[in-house]
């Protein structure tokens, strides 16, 4: 049933309260309803986490002109680095995967998220994966790899690092059970939820 409403004067003043207790009320909703989701978070990361997925939109209309790949990293790049790691987890999570954020970005010990990708011809076995997000203008430090590879080596986790900058071949050489996702490949991951990861 659809019902028209033909607007040939002015709302009485009853009418015209009740749709503002509606919107209201609705609002409130949706507030409770995204604070429930996130009450571990502060004020200040939920904030971020909704900039997240506001940034993200930003992000894939960009890479639908041409020739934007050099515009995409360069967006990134001013990205605020919480809000990238949030970006990051916010993305994973459209796709499905279980994420869980830390409670504050500083003192994480090295560890900005985890997530939870089902195991190759396991689908009911997840694997956790620990994440690290750096927010890179130019060549990524070996140190920065070689500190998570062990990290994840302590925990005996998986583990994605991923960021914005290049990768030289000493990155790229460091042992452990990571791997090293930028570039393309990290846009695929941000932008193209059917782009399947591989660790």
């Amino acid at each position: 049933m659809i019902i028209v409403f033909e607007m040939t004067e002015t709302l009485p003043w009853p009418w015209l309260i009740c749709l503002v207790l509606l919107f209201l009320a609705a609002r409130a909703q949706y507030r409770n309803f995204f604070r429930s989701k996130h009450k571990h978070l502060s004020p200040k990361h939920r904030k971020n986490v909704k900039l997240s997925y506001m940034k993200l939109e930003t992000l894939r209309k960009i890479g639908k002109e041409k020739n934007s790949f050099g515009r995409q990293i360069k967006y990134l790049r001013k990205v605020d680095p919480f809000i990238f790691e949030d970006m990051i987890l916010s993305a994973l999570k459209e796709r499905g995967i279980k994420i869980e954020r830390n409670r504050r970005y500083t003192g994480d010990g090295g560890i900005d998220g985890r997530c939870w990708i089902p195991v190759a011809g396991k689908w009911s076995k997840k694997k956790e994966i620990l994440i690290q997000a750096k927010r890179y203008s130019n060549l990524i430090k070996p140190e920065d790899v070689q500190n998570f590879s062990a990290l994840c080596r302590k925990q005996g986790k998986r583990g994605l690092f991923i960021h914005t900058g290049r990768t030289g071949n000493r990155s790229w050489r460091v042992p452990g059970p990571i791997t090293i996702i930028s570039g393309q490949r990290m846009l695929d991951l941000l932008c193209d939820s059917n782009e399947t990861i591989y660790l």
